[in-house]
């Protein structure tokens, strides 16, 4: 998990952990009388996971940032996204030469 500010990021690995965290956010908005915008909440399934299982009904990204991280769905599709940034700055750079 990973806290900043008032961002908290959580990482799910299992089915039962969207349980664990759905209890932990009704009893901390009970205890505080804060609520979960949901409206600025993200979900991401990387790898295989099925994004047909409701996320706290979190919209799905297929993209996210932490704490300036880009995060992204796949190994494939982090690679197409940073080196074609890259081969264009490159390119950019070639251009200007």
């Amino acid at each position: 998990m990973v806290v900043y500010a008032e961002d908290v990021t959580s990482f799910v690995t299992a089915l039962a952990d969207i349980q664990i965290i759905g209890d932990f956010l009704l009893t901390y908005e009970r205890a505080t009388g804060a609520r979960l915008n949901t409206r600025k909440s993200k979900a991401m399934a990387a790898g295989s996971w099925d994004i047909s299982i409701d996320m706290l009904d979190f919209p799905y990204f297929q993209e996210i940032t932490v704490l300036f991280l880009r995060c992204m769905s796949t190994v494939a599709r982090s690679q197409n996204v940073i080196w074609s940034r890259a081969m264009e700055k490159v390119t950019a750079l070639a251009k200007d030469a």
